[in-house]
């Protein structure tokens, strides 16, 4: 059983990268060795840092450290824009999955990591289409918030975006 799980990991269509507690890499999968453009040995030892952005590499290993008192699974930034960088340095946007995994005694955590690029263009690209839209339109959540609006709602209701995203629908609405 113990072999298939390796097969499993290694063969994810998804970058898979276990770490320790001090922010060592400890295994990669093949798709990890794509996405990032090293080769495993190039990865394995190292940490962690050198696969996020320069900005966020100092505070890094603290967020890692910070994972460990209370390791659950869950996604990574959320909220935020997170991104990856590749051997050449180019940045790259991501989603992240953390899962906290027991081996041999000891807890690792492994990073699940999916290029979501064309996920992020297709978003930009529906984003520019509903602001260049010749009606006013907007996008509301289930919990009555607004999630996106565009130029032409701008113009109507004389709101910038900034002060209607986030807003409940109800400031478009008159009070009677």
């Amino acid at each position: 059983m113990k072999g298939m799980f390796k097969e499993i990991f290694e063969h994810s269509p998804v970058a898979m990268i276990l770490v320790d507690e001090n922010s060592q890499i400890q295994l990669v999968n093949k798709y990890a060795e794509v996405l990032f453009q090293y080769k495993k040995k190039e990865l394995v030892g190292q940490d962690i840092s050198i696969l996020v952005p320069q900005d966020l590499r100092r505070q890094h290993p603290g967020l890692v450290k910070k994972y460990f008192t209370s390791p659950l699974s869950r996604k990574m930034g959320a909220g935020r824009n997170l991104f990856g960088v590749r051997k050449d340095q180019t940045l790259f946007p991501v989603e992240v999955g953390l899962t906290p995994i027991e081996a041999d005694g000891r807890l690792l955590v492994m990073s699940s990591i999916i290029n979501i690029t064309e996920r992020t263009r297709a978003e930009e690209r529906f984003k520019a289409a509903v602001d260049a839209a010749p009606n006013g339109m907007l996008m509301v959540n289930d919990k009555g918030l607004i999630t996106l609006c565009n130029r032409k709602t701008e113009e109507i209701f004389g709101y910038d975006k900034g002060e209607l995203i986030n807003h409940m629908i109800e400031i478009l609405v008159p009070k009677d």
